[in-house]
């Protein structure tokens, strides 16, 4: 493994979740019951370990007997340009299905744009993406006061500039938006 890969422990679904994080994110998914791995502390079906692997690569089992259950918060999944805008978008639209949203997917004032959901099973997920991507440009032509951090020229064209160091909110002041027209 080369990178972090979130296990959670779910109340008796992950038969069902895993398979949903699968459809929405593709990959290779195994599933193990407790029977499979000759444990006999819960009902034999029980998945005892599950793992996606793929381009996200979530992991986890049922919950038994006293263990806890998978409770999310102060923490988020985030995928931030991971993947290509229609990718996030649609990823984004899958996992808030049957969930809810917590902050819509679109631009934001730094000049990205990222949105947050909870999917049915509970996580919590962060997903953006540069403004530069077609469709988050379209969105951005169409606002009165776009954000700094945007170079915007004839026809509302998104030019990503550098980041900047630090958080993504704190953009220089010496970027500023520009008009090519003047």
């Amino acid at each position: 493994m080369t990178a972090l890969q979130p296990y959670v422990t779910l109340p008796g679904n992950t038969r069902e979740a895993l398979p949903t994080y699968q459809s929405i994110f593709g990959g290779d998914l195994a599933l193990f019951t407790l029977a499979q791995f000759n444990r006999t502390d819960g009902p034999a079906e029980a998945i005892a370990h599950g793992d996606l692997s793929g381009a996200v690569s979530p992991a986890g089992s049922d919950a038994v007997g006293d263990q806890p259950s998978v409770r999310v918060e102060g923490l988020m999944l985030a995928l931030l340009g991971t993947a290509q805008p229609e990718t996030l978008h649609t990823w984004f639209e899958r996992l808030a299905d049957g969930g809810r949203v917590v902050d819509p997917l679109g631009p934001k004032p730094w000049g990205a744009s990222d949105g947050q959901a909870v999917d049915r099973f509970g996580l919590h997920w962060l997903i953006g993406c540069e403004a530069s991507w077609p469709r988050h440009t379209e969105a951005l032509g169409e606002l009165d006061d776009p954000p700094r951090g945007l170079v915007i020229g004839a026809g509302a064209v998104a030019q990503p500039l550098p980041r900047h160091p630090g958080t993504r909110d704190q953009v220089p002041s010496e970027l500023v938006v520009a008009d090519e027209t003047a």
